[in-house]
């Protein structure tokens, strides 16, 4: 028994657990972000329109937002990373 809890196999089987329930983590939290990011966008863009019902316009702008929201994540992610990378390095 001694062997099976000090097993490298199932140290790294943790660690693979550990780093799919970050991944997971950081991929909710992404999503939310980016959910947020174009809610606000969109609603700035939209603030002066009457709208009233769903129309192209709206859908649109919504669309054109998670796009924006998207690309000002990706960069401010990749500088954070770049970042690190020197922190480490």
């Amino acid at each position: 028994m001694t062997f099976a809890s000090s097993s490298p196999m199932l140290a790294r089987m943790g660690e693979m657990k550990r780093q799919i329930a970050w991944e997971n983590e950081h991929s909710a939290r992404y999503a939310s972000t980016v959910a947020i990011c174009a809610s606000i966008i969109a609603a700035v863009r939209l603030a002066r329109d009457d709208i009233t019902g769903s129309s192209p316009k709206l859908t649109c702008a919504v669309a054109d937002s998670v796009n924006l929201a998207r690309h000002i994540l990706g960069g401010v992610l990749g500088r954070l990373s770049s970042i690190q990378r020197a922190w480490k390095g």
